[in-house]
């Protein structure tokens, strides 16, 4: 999967769902944030974990959890647009 180029498509996880995109290899080299009990898995998967609220990568949209849901989906639909 992580040799499949991404294409255009938009990919958002928030809260601890960013580990999964990381374990994927999706966040390599990438700057992303989570929950912060998954920083060090997104760290040890070429992350470039920032624990910020809401980091926007090219068309990546990573968010640590509910105290920024609101600003993870104006960013969601923002890219949609």
């Amino acid at each position: 999967m992580a040799d499949r180029p991404v294409c255009s498509a938009i990919l958002a996880a928030i809260c601890a769902a960013p580990s999964i995109l990381a374990n994927a290899g999706l966040l390599k080299g990438k700057t992303a944030t989570s929950f912060p009990d998954e920083g060090e898995n997104l760290k040890a998967k070429g992350a470039n974990f920032t624990g910020q609220g809401l980091e926007i990568d090219g068309r990546i949209i990573t968010a640590d959890g509910p105290a920024h849901a609101k600003q993870f989906g104006e960013a969601i639909v923002k890219a949609l647009k």
